[in-house]
């Protein structure tokens, strides 16, 4: 991947998952109250719930493209492949799971917030164990740890991970069997979000043949997604769907957070169109690459773009922890500007004990997964020795 490409696709992600982060600072409620801003600051720049929800779209597109760039790696099996994938997922999930109940009994035990924050948190042993086993939102299951929306789509990512490892990386007919089970495992409503992001793989599958449009052409490309995104996140043209969220049911399912998916696949379909109008663009623009702006803020991007992970899983726990601290005020726009600044702070150093020790936790996956492996292969010989006639 050359630079322009990669700073690019680090640019997104950081806007996206900085959007996350500003909607809820700026509207999340405690019941009918602004749990952390103030209604001045809120209606004054006045994100909203569809860009947000958007941006974890933006995820989905840039996590298939990245996800299937890994699992064609010549060589690679479904075992690395999986540890790889684990091991940069639990590194920030198991850490955030934890923090997030240990925050949240907190605030129970002290009373420090009431209402919609502390709600739908039955269960919790439960919520615990299928968060961490990616199953929270399987079937007719809704069940995020409290405290943690943002969970849901981790999990949806998950069972994405796991669709295209058997597509690439399976032979035979287990290919098929595992693939089965995946689905049944998942069911509709994880399943009607796939093909925003089997956009993204798709996107890989064009881009690795090199199959681009001229310069002319996919510069218009991209000009004119670019226009049509940023009217669309800025809430200057919302898509003719559902207008409001909510547990929408289609063909008998709820589909909680994937309630508007037409909508879904339209802002998919324009972010992986700019991202292959942009790639197009790249073999020309790569000579700037050299260039002392370039060479100064690549680093720097790419510094934020690797804790953009941790600030999506860590900062609404973040959020509420420190902002329940006796003398915080959300009237004084100086104790906002503090509270946002401190989990700024606090999630580039958790990044630091979480992302970016990734190979860390891939070693302790790889020696967790070893005892269970015997145990399937001394099963299996088992199995091959009884019906052997």
């Amino acid at each position: 991947m050359n630079k322009i490409k990669s700073i690019y696709l680090d640019i997104l992600r950081i806007v996206s998952a900085f959007y996350v982060f500003f909607y809820h600072f700026l509207k999340y409620k405690n019941g009918k109250i602004l749990a952390f801003s103030n209604s001045t600051i809120s209606n004054y720049i006045n994100l909203q719930y569809l860009p947000a929800h958007y941006f974890v779209i933006v995820f989905f597109v840039l996590s298939g493209y990245l996800i299937t760039m890994s699992a064609s790696k010549p060589d690679l099996t479904i075992r690395k492949f999986m540890v790889a994938r684990l091991g940069r997922l639990y590194s920030v999930l198991i850490p955030a799971l934890l923090f997030s109940y240990i925050v949240y009994f907190y605030l129970n035990y002290f009373s420090k917030y009431s209402g919609q924050i502390l709600e739908h948190s039955n269960h919790l042993v439960s919520r615990f164990f299928v968060n961490l086993f990616f199953l929270s939102q399987c079937w007719s299951l809704s069940s995020t740890p409290p405290i943690n929306n943002p969970f849901w789509s981790v999990d949806y990512e998950f069972i994405y991970y796991i669709i295209i490892a058997s597509l690439l990386l399976i032979k035979g007919a287990s290919k098929y069997i595992v693939l089965f089970i995946c689905l049944v495992i998942a069911w509709f409503k994880i399943l009607i979000l796939a093909p925003c992001w089997l956009l993204g793989s798709l996107l890989f599958k064009i881009d690795s043949r090199k199959i681009y449009l001229n310069n002319k052409l996919s510069l218009a490309i991209f000009i004119i997604t670019s226009v049509l995104i940023v009217l669309l996140v800025s809430g200057f043209y919302i898509l003719p769907f559902t207008k409001y969220p909510g547990d929408q049911i289609f063909m008998g399912h709820v589909l909680y957070f994937s309630w508007n998916f037409r909508a879904d696949y339209i802002f998919s379909l324009l972010v992986s169109s700019n991202l292959y109008a942009l790639f197009g663009l790249s073999r020309s623009l790569e000579k700037f690459t050299s260039t002392k702006f370039i060479t100064f803020f690549a680093p720097k991007i790419q510094f934020i773009s690797n804790c953009t992970y941790t600030l999506y899983l860590f900062h609404l726990p973040l959020l509420l922890l420190f902002s329940s601290i006796g003398f915080y005020d959300n009237s004084n726009n100086s104790h906002l500007a503090v509270l946002m600044l401190t989990v700024l702070i606090a999630v580039a150093i958790i990044a630091r004990q979480t992302e970016f020790k990734v190979n860390l936790w891939r070693g302790w996956i790889e020696k967790s997964i070893a005892p269970v492996e015997s145990i399937f292969t001394k099963a299996k010989k088992s199995i091959i020795l009884l019906v052997k006639p």
